[in-house]
């Protein structure tokens, strides 16, 4: 069990993160002239434009924040909802709740192939008795009768479930 006092300071770290990011996000929406996005607006985006090239600042904010956003997600969601959300197919992330692609299909779909895998691999009773300071991939993988790349692949998805695993 990880301490509470690192807990919040995960959260504390994510939530500097999230703000420092959208503050660069919106200065650089602003020095291109850019209206904020919103989901009430139903006219394309000026950045959802294909032909559009993003300031470097522009991109790696962006990134930041759905990275950071999934980790929020991972953190704050109970992992039993969000594991029944991407088996049903519904969509859990936050940019794209509502706006369903072949993408996040794929995403979806991929995620509960790899939590199916995983399951059924036992992998987290062995994590659980590896303790806090989790597994490698290498010994997982000998353990469980999987290829250490194959389960690495299947384990980036339900990663989030565990905190103790190492790569």
């Amino acid at each position: 069990m990880t301490d509470p006092s690192t807990r919040r300071s995960e959260l504390s770290a994510l939530r500097e993160l999230i703000n420092t990011s959208l503050d660069i996000y919106q200065a650089e929406l602003d020095k291109e002239g850019f209206p904020e996005p919103g989901l009430k607006d139903p006219t394309p985006h000026p950045t959802d434009d294909p032909t559009f090239l993003p300031s470097r600042e522009l991109f790696e904010s962006r990134q930041r924040l759905v990275g950071a956003l999934g980790m929020m997600l991972s953190i704050i969601q109970f992992p039993g909802e969000r594991a029944m959300m991407l088996s049903l197919g519904v969509c859990v992330e936050l940019f794209s709740c509502g706006y369903g692609t072949d993408i996040e299909t794929f995403y979806q779909h991929h995620a509960s192939s790899s939590l199916s895998v995983v399951v059924k691999a036992d992998v987290a009773r062995i994590l659980v008795e590896a303790g806090p300071k989790g597994m490698p991939v290498d010994e997982l993988g000998k353990r469980v009768g999987v290829h250490p790349l194959k389960l690495s692949e299947h384990l980036r998805s339900p990663m989030t479930y565990s905190h103790s695993l190492k790569r």
